[in-house]
């Protein structure tokens, strides 16, 4: 996986932009890009809202435009745990656990990750964080605002018996898996449990 930073007036793609990471450069659009590459496609995978496949020569076009400032950064591994002491993740954290995930991890959900909370599976102990429910990449998943307070408030909640894994179990005992796969993209995969129709999302 590859991360950039790219300044430029004009973008082929609709991407997200990070208006802070221009700061004090004197024109251009600041855009990160997340692009996964296979040496043996011509093709890139972008993480980015609107975009999915892109031509790898089409990436360097933008790289080599006139006028662009490229700064590339540090790949984040996905399977490394990242900790910190305190309730709010660090910004690689919070990058971290947005990649593994993509979305909103309720079932059926596909809001962006990038537009979401992070929820701590296990609650954040403010009065002694030692104690358990620690800001750490496996206690981490992005739930968009209404899904966070569903689990926050009402009887839903899920495990995770691996990394990017959720067993969701509904109020009614029904039980659902979310995953997400290369070959389903950005969006998330939910599959029943329990092969029973599913529960409405609430």
């Amino acid at each position: 996986m590859a991360v950039g930073d790219m300044a430029r007036t004009q973008l082929a793609l609709d991407l997200e932009t990070d208006d802070h990471l221009d700061a004090g450069r004197p024109s251009g659009r600041g855009v990160t890009i997340y692009a996964h590459l296979d040496p043996d496609s011509p093709h890139a995978t972008l993480d980015n809202p609107g975009c999915n496949d892109v031509l790898i020569s089409q990436i360097q076009a933008w790289c080599e435009a006139v006028g662009n400032t490229v700064t590339i950064r540090p790949v984040i591994d996905l399977n490394t745990e990242i900790t910190t002491d305190a309730y709010t993740p660090t910004v690689k954290l919070t990058e971290q656990v947005q990649l593994r995930d993509q979305c909103c991890v309720f079932p059926h959900c596909t809001r962006p990750a990038r537009h979401c909370d992070l929820d701590h599976r296990h609650p954040f102990d403010q009065q002694n964080p030692a104690a358990g429910g620690k800001t750490t990449t496996s206690n981490l998943a992005p739930l968009c605002r209404r899904h966070h307070r569903t689990k926050t408030f009402s009887p839903w909640t899920y495990d995770t018996p691996q990394p990017g894994v959720y067993d969701w179990t509904s109020p009614t005992g029904k039980r659902f898996r979310v995953t997400r796969s290369r070959r389903h993209g950005r969006l998330p995969n939910t599959t029943q449990i329990d092969h029973v129709p599913p529960d409405s999302e609430p």
